[in-house]
């Protein structure tokens, strides 16, 4: 390839873990090129790690710091820090500073099965729960009462797939094991919580931990909350789990936070993914609860437009104002799904493939109109009048 050879360039480096050692490529471009040669680079080494974890070629590599002895496939090897992918679909992130020594074992990377899963969640539990598989999920649940939460998320798994199908949307299916742990308390889910770090949210009744790709949950015996609402919340986080682990959003790197909570909240709706309800029908798919939120605005004075670009350009106005937060990115998720399913497919795989580093405003911006060639005003009219806001 020829360079440019006027304008401001910089070396920057990239790493590949295809060797004994991290191989450091260093290489100059133009500053606006940059970015762009580290993102191929990256996109294309982790291809070649993928296929050689299919072909059963990719060997384990071991890591030791000061305390610890960690192992894992290498998804990447920064400045900063490594990541290793364990077999269970979890991430272990090792800071540069921490590790001493590493080298590659003779153990080739395989994930792990459906019955180790389960074996390891029977070990990890103990007596008191019992464990079974169904489809993509391990679930661990109070004895005598694992089958009944196997048909929810029997439901909601053949649903969520149902309902990209029909909007010409090809999903990948699980790398990993879908573990689910069914605490018998609130007491119970808090202290394995916090040995997870941080969910996707922390709800009334469960969390999904990306890190871990673990969905925890507690069986909810107050009355204070409703069989309807504390049953949205498990499908709001199981919705995450199924989303990270089916390549609409990526763990390892940033997700703006309208695309991930919309898409949970779009599916806390039965009318969206349980295939049992006898008519689904767009207007019977609006979440009212949602609506309800977004009219008090708009009744308020509010702009759905500046609204809507303030979630697109950063994730700020979930600590401002998060009810309005979510209900806005409700809205953006609901339409381009149901309106413009094209335009919102090439959106989520814009946010995909941008592999690692930040996502700065002008990117997510340029994305979103990339994908959408729609204007945000035109948009945030259209929203208001499917939803019938005043």
């Amino acid at each position: 390839m020829k360079w440019p050879t006027s304008g401001p360039a910089h070396q920057a480096t990239v790493y590949i873990f295809e060797a004994e050692t991290p191989l450091k490529i260093n290489f100059f471009a133009p500053n606006r090129l940059v970015t762009h040669m580290q993102r191929y680079l990256l996109a294309t080494t982790l291809f070649m790690v993928l296929a050689n974890v299919v072909s059963g070629q990719h060997r384990i590599l071991e890591i030791q710091t000061p305390g610890r002895t960690l192992t894992g496939l290498p998804i990447h090897w920064g400045d900063s820090e490594a990541v290793l992918l364990q077999s269970t679909g979890a991430m272990e992130f090792v800071p540069q500073s921490e590790i001493r020594t590493h080298r590659k074992t003779r153990e080739v990377y395989r994930p792990q099965s459906l019955a180790e899963s389960r074996a390891e969640l029977a070990n990890q539990l103990g007596t008191q729960y019992e464990t079974l598989v169904s489809g993509p999920y391990v679930i661990a649940a109070p004895r005598g009462r694992a089958k009944q939460w196997k048909e929810r998320f029997d439901r909601l798994v053949a649903g969520y797939f149902r309902y990209y199908q029909v909007r010409d949307w090809q999903l990948q299916k699980p790398d990993f094991p879908l573990q689910v742990i069914v605490f018998r308390s609130q007491a119970e889910f808090r202290a394995f919580s916090s040995t997870k770090g941080n969910p996707t949210s922390t709800s009334i009744a469960g969390s999904y931990f990306p890190k871990s790709n673990v969905c925890a949950l507690f069986e909810m015996t107050d009355p204070r909350y409703p069989p309807d609402e504390t049953e949205a919340t498990v499908v709001h986080e199981a919705v995450h789990q199924l989303a990270f682990n089916t390549r609409i959003h990526e763990r390892l790197f940033e997700n703006p936070l309208w695309s991930v909570e919309g898409l949970a909240t779009m599916f806390e709706v039965r009318e969206v993914y349980d295939l049992q309800v006898a008519s689904s029908t767009l207007e019977s798919r609006i979440h009212s609860r949602q609506v309800e939120v977004l009219t008090k605005f708009a009744r308020n004075g509010g702009d759905l437009t500046n609204l809507l670009g303030h979630l697109i350009t950063d994730d700020r106005a979930f600590q401002r104002s998060p009810e309005l937060a979510y209900a806005a990115s409700w809205a953006l998720t609901f339409y381009l799904a149901e309106r413009m399913p094209r335009q919102y497919r090439e959106l989520m795989q814009r946010m995909r493939d941008r592999r690692f580093g930040a996502y700065p405003a002008v990117a997510r911006i340029r994305d979103f109109n990339s994908a959408t060639s729609t204007d945000l005003a035109v948009l945030a009219r259209e929203i208001a009048r499917l939803l019938q806001l005043p």
